[in-house]
């Protein structure tokens, strides 16, 4: 895992996974080694940062903390808004049996590709169990789901939102004062 604030040098275009878009970075110790990130987890500046003297250069290590504090402040939020609705558990609970139960069917399939004769017709068997399953997990999810997000119309009033977080604002007003000093920065 890569610190909030951690300067990388971006080595390559960047490249696309099942996950999403990624970029492959060296980070700025020399000891470790090239790594993947998330293209959406990056922040750029263009230009080489070695070439900013120390005040500058810290100033653009800890204008990438706070973004990395403001993230990681907005993803906590968000979980704890999500825990207030009693939905919630349900809902994350349906989900995760109903992606469970996908994954397994899709690896099944994958055998089935490749079976003969007895066997293929016992994945077959598992294949459209699994399939059937799929129906009632689906449903169940859904009328979960709804509940979950007809909750949340109603009391979206009552709800905290990240952007009103004065902790989250102080950290955005920090991170205003450093943009005029950091020529390069691309926010």
């Amino acid at each position: 895992m890569i610190e909030s604030g951690e300067l990388l040098t971006c080595l390559k275009g960047s490249l696309t996974s099942s996950k999403g878009d990624l970029i492959e970075c060296q980070p700025r110790s020399t000891t470790n080694s090239p790594v993947f990130i998330a293209r959406k987890d990056a922040y750029f500046f263009t230009g080489d940062y070695n070439k900013l003297v120390a005040k500058q250069l810290q100033m653009l290590i800890t204008y990438y903390q706070l973004n990395g504090q403001i993230a990681e402040r907005r993803r906590s939020l968000l979980e704890e808004r999500a825990n207030l609705n009693p939905h919630f558990q349900a809902s994350k609970t349906a989900y995760a049996a109903l992606t469970k139960n996908i994954e397994e069917a899709s690896q099944v399939q994958r055998q089935l590709a490749s079976a003969t004769g007895l066997n293929k017709m016992t994945l077959d068997d598992q294949l459209h169990a699994l399939k059937m399953k799929e129906v009632g997990l689906k449903k169940t999810f859904e009328s979960i789901q709804n509940d979950f997000v007809n909750w949340r119309t109603t009391h979206i009033d009552q709800l905290p939102r990240p952007e009103n977080d004065p902790t989250i604002k102080a950290w955005q007003e920090e991170k205003q004062k450093r943009i005029s000093s950091l020529p390069g920065l691309a926010f």
